[in-house]
């Protein structure tokens, strides 16, 4: 028999951390250690701290951050379950398993990163035999980018496309799992009409008598903490007033139908942008001038192709020979421009003296050898 739990999903800035607030009050236990408040978020996070910490690690390994240009790409296919990988997975089973033990009723978890890495956990709620319910806060894409633009700093276009991937991939991962839209300006508006959905939508006990219930939930609705309101600006990319326009009329009538075919439109579009996508950010990583450090000790710029010594990068980073070995990474320059560069692995130029430069180990010429050969 499976054991339901609560999954908040959204894009950063959507009210993810006030619907988890909410949620709490309903009954939904997030454990104990939580990630503590701060100037950006003053009510609070409710993000597990080690579900967070794991899910950064495990997007570093993957050469990503949720706000680079990296977390626009979309991901390999199978890329959860990648043997480097594992050990994230590991980690967060035996997260999971804790709160569990510890936890008398509905346990609950939120971090925004989950949106885009539902695969990975779909995985873990089989193997642990769990029912997730999830949730998804949505929140008028322009007030998400002014938001994302005072926190982080980022180009408008960037977030709008953000906000699309995390809406578009926890819609599509989810499926048939997905209990309900939370729209978040409607907690504003109709705060006891929204949070007795959600309570029927995960089967929590809505009282007789509301009246102090939902006393504390407006206690935890602050509209000083709400700096943006829609609409602001109108939409910079494709199919994001559409997509708005379909989650809200989800969350306000409870029926889901309207996004299956928008789904199909941004899913195949998606799909035959995604090498333009690569190609702009190969391009733009080409363009900084960082502190990699090249094997001679010097900092320099992101190399060129022409410049990039093949054999010496794979001799010194073996783990990547063995990726390109396995067909994992179509070369050592592939890997090293969508992750080495953001784990700041040193490179090689190939004007370095051969007296200088480590020897090639034998798997790494092997690799290079069968490049040459299929070449």
């Amino acid at each position: 028999m499976t054991q339901p739990i609560v999954v908040v999903l959204g894009m950063h800035r959507s009210g993810t951390s006030l619907l988890a607030n909410i949620l709490n009050v309903l009954g939904v236990d997030f454990g104990p250690q939580l990630l503590p408040a701060n100037l950006h978020n003053e009510a609070g996070y409710w993000e597990q701290t080690e579900i967070y910490q794991t899910q950064e690690s495990l997007l570093h390994c993957l050469g990503r951050n949720w706000s680079g240009p990296a977390w626009t790409n979309p991901f390999p296919l199978e890329w959860h379950r990648v043997p480097e990988l594992q050990p994230f997975k590991d980690q967060l089973i035996a997260i999971v398993r804790k709160e569990l033990a510890q936890t008398k009723g509905v346990w609950g978890f939120k971090d925004p990163r989950t949106s885009r890495l539902l695969p990975l956990w779909k995985e873990i709620f089989d193997e642990l035999q769990l029912e997730p319910l999830y949730l998804l806060a949505v929140r008028e894409p322009s007030a998400v980018v002014e938001s994302v633009l005072k926190r982080d700093g980022l180009p408008a276009s960037r977030v709008e496309l953000l906000w699309l991937l995390h809406n578009h991939e926890a819609v599509r991962d989810a499926g048939a799992g997905l209990r309900l839209v939370v729209d978040y300006d409607r907690w504003f508006t109709a705060p006891r009409e929204q949070s007795r959905v959600v309570a029927e939508a995960l089967n929590l006990p809505w009282p007789d008598s509301t009246d102090t219930l939902v006393a504390e939930i407006q206690q935890r609705i602050r509209p000083e903490l709400r700096h943006y309101q829609a609409p602001l600006a109108s939409s910079l990319l494709p199919f994001v007033t559409e997509t708005y326009a379909a989650l809200r009329h989800a969350a306000f009538t409870g029926t889901h139908a309207g996004l299956c075919d928008l789904q199909t439109h941004i899913g195949l579009a998606l799909s035959l942008c995604s090498p333009w996508l690569e190609a702009i950010n190969e391009v733009a990583f080409s363009r900084q001038t960082v502190g990699v450090v090249r094997k001679d000790g010097q900092s320099a710029s992101f190399p060129g192709r022409d410049e990039f010594d093949e054999l010496r990068y794979l001799s010194a980073h073996q783990d990547v020979a063995e990726a390109v070995r396995q067909g994992q990474c179509g070369s050592g320059w592939d890997h090293f421009v969508h992750y080495g560069f953001a784990e700041r692995r040193c490179w090689f130029q190939k004007d370095i003296p051969e007296a200088e430069a480590s020897p090639a180990t034998p798997l790494a010429a092997s690799v290079v050898q069968t490049q040459s050969t299929v070449k």
